[in-house]
């Protein structure tokens, strides 16, 4: 778990998702540039351990270079497989078999979904380690790159030849877009809203919309055909607005290997999304807080410290709406004083707790805040930072001020609460006196409808 959270922060700019350890195999997932998400396999650990009287030291590692050439070999088996689909789903449009061309034209796209997901992972795996010489049957990842992005626009080319009407209402959309994820009989399990863009929030329309799709979806299964039997899915996504168009992406996943089993990609007016609100009011501000809290912040001094909610964990999609209650959990690897500070959808930061302790009969296990929160307006991105220290923080620099109507105890800037912790993680370990950690875990509000 540790390896995969060090990795996660390395690669802090995809936007991590998940992290699923099952002792054999850890992984997460993580959205890329290429508008999709990414499962990042780390196979094959190897171990070192030592055994003293009181004590079994494990130390997990794994090859960067051997995770590398796993992705390459799995890049070059999907671009042939894609190759052949495509040479497939040509011949069928052009004996006019359009629904044995649909059929073929669903399964490329799911292909495309993998390989493009794995040259993310590849890229990562470069910022990684640049000293690597990441290449395909040593052809630079590039031309690979050029390749998939010819292979998408030549399927787009396809599927504009297939699909005619572009929905223009909310209504339209939603059943095109569940139409696509029709298939053998599933159950969605867990239905998780869309991400906007490559951030962690979401927004109303990225709620509503993936609920939608899932109930269109649950509707659309023929009754004889439904089973308890039938397989387990997770429902997510992303969109993107561009000027007056929005991109939609909807993928139904495994959630015992992440892999993606079918995938809906809709091109829509914006004004599709009917009164749904496709950004959250404070999208801008938040996307540059994010810079702040998160971009460069890479903070090991000695503390490990988790923090997640009963939706979920940092860099997962979570949504809270109005009257909605927020209960928060930690986890520390030491005894430590908890400094927690949330940001308002305001910019306001906040300050929640000055030192919550968890003591040693607490170590390593999940607490939780003995008091929870309702969600009220200002409604949009808010985040929960969480600065772990060894030794009681000293007091922190805040003002008192009201903020609709209720009085709070603030910070300045929105760096003043993890600056100092920042500060003392650049100490020297042998002459580090105060171990600290820090974490960050953001959520969406949105109004009730």
């Amino acid at each position: 778990d540790d390896l995969v959270r060090k990795i996660r922060v390395s690669i802090r700019s995809e936007v991590v998702t998940s992290v699923r350890d099952d002792g054999n195999r850890a992984s997460t997932s993580y959205a890329n540039v290429t508008r999709s998400t990414s499962e990042l396999e780390i196979a094959r650990p190897q171990f070192l351990i030592d055994q003293t009287r009181d004590y079994v030291y494990a130390f997990v590692y794994v090859r960067v270079d051997d995770i590398a050439a796993a992705y390459a070999d799995s890049i070059r088996t999907g671009s042939e497989r894609v190759s052949l689909f495509v040479d497939d789903l040509s011949a069928q449009l052009s004996d006019g078999n359009l629904g044995a061309a649909d059929s073929i034209l669903r399964e490329v796209e799911v292909l495309l979904e993998q390989l493009s997901a794995d040259l993310g992972v590849l890229r990562a795996l470069g910022r990684l380690a640049p000293e690597l010489d990441l290449a395909v049957e040593d052809r630079p990842l590039r031309e690979f790159e050029r390749d998939v992005l010819q292979l998408e626009e030549t399927t787009r080319g396809f599927a504009s030849r297939l699909t005619t009407v572009t929905p223009q209402t909310y209504r339209q959309l939603v059943d095109l877009t569940a139409s696509r994820l029709v298939g053998d009989p599933i159950t969605i399990a867990n239905i998780i809203p869309l991400r906007f863009e490559s951030t962690d929030f979401s927004s109303p329309f990225g709620l509503r919309f993936a609920q939608a799709v899932a109930d269109r979806v649950r509707e659309l299964e023929p009754a004889d055909t439904r089973s308890t039997s039938a397989p387990v899915t997770i429902l997510d996504g992303s969109y993107w607005v561009d000027d007056d168009e929005i991109e939609i992406t909807v993928r139904l996943r495994s959630p015992e290997t992440g892999s993606v089993t079918r995938t809906a990609r809709i091109a829509a007016p914006v004004s599709a999304a009917g009164t749904l609100r496709l950004e959250p009011e404070n999208a801008g501000g938040a996307i540059a807080s994010q810079s702040v809290l998160i971009g460069d912040a890479i903070v090991d001094g000695g503390i490990s410290v988790e923090v997640w909610t009963d939706k979920g964990r940092d860099q997962e999609v979570l949504v809270y709406e109005e009257n909605e209650t927020v209960q928060f959990y930690f986890r520390v690897n030491q005894p430590s004083y908890l400094q927690l500070t949330y940001e308002l959808s305001s910019g306001d930061m906040v300050l929640l707790e000055r030192e919550f302790y968890i003591g040693s009969d607490r170590v390593n296990r999940i607490v939780a805040l003995p008091y929870q929160f309702y969600v009220v307006p200002p409604f949009g991105v808010e985040r929960l930072v969480v600065t772990a220290s060894s030794q009681p923080p000293p007091r922190p620099d805040t003002v008192i001020r009201r903020i609709d109507g209720q009085q709070y105890e603030v910070f300045e800037t929105t760096e003043a609460p993890v600056v100092r912790t920042r500060g003392l993680a650049r100490v020297p370990p042998d002459e580090r006196e105060t171990a600290v950690g820090e974490a960050t875990l953001t959520m969406t509000t949105v109004p009730r409808e």
